[in-house]
């Protein structure tokens, strides 16, 4: 989401083995190696579902044991836009915006960040923002309806806004 009325993300970077999710499980098609073999002794599904995005899976059971086999690409770029949701009448953060480089066994992440690491704050405050109140900054502020326990008052952050804009 690109808005000149809150200050920018920042970037934040990773290197190094596969970590980070696209935002869960793997992305589709990528398997760390072309073929990857996985085994349980009950039907796990949530473990069949790890392998579920791969090109070509198969699962069957032999000496009472349950194989799985999944067939895909070691290399894969993913681009994956803001994860929100409605949730009573106002959104809520799933995940950040993100960029993915899968190599084998590593990966390269750069994740859209709020400045001061309270992502949820200020993601739902754009989203409120722009989908909620028409981006109407004064309508957004006037109606933004979480509070402090504490203090009874609003928990809008104006440090967010770009107001040389």
């Amino acid at each position: 989401m690109k808005n000149k009325t809150f200050e920018p993300p920042k970037k934040q970077y990773y290197l190094g083995r596969v970590r980070h999710g696209t935002p869960h499980f793997y992305p589709w098609n990528y398997v760390p190696s072309f073929i990857e073999i996985a085994w349980t002794r009950n039907c796990d599904i949530k473990r069949f579902k790890q392998y579920s995005r791969a090109w070509k899976k198969v699962k069957f059971k032999l000496f009472d044991i349950v194989w799985y086999l999944a067939i895909g690409s070691p290399v894969h770029i993913s681009n994956i836009s803001l994860g929100w949701k409605d949730k009573y009448g106002s959104p809520r953060l799933e995940w950040v915006p993100q960029f993915h480089i899968y190599f084998f066994l590593w990966q390269f992440s750069i994740f859209w960040c709020s400045q001061d690491g309270n992502d949820d704050k200020y993601y739902e405050m754009l989203l409120w923002y722009e989908k909620y109140c028409d981006s109407d900054l004064k309508k957004a502020e006037d109606t933004w309806g979480w509070i402090d326990y504490k203090t009874k008052l609003s928990t809008w952050n104006k440090e967010y806004i770009n107001y040389d804009k």
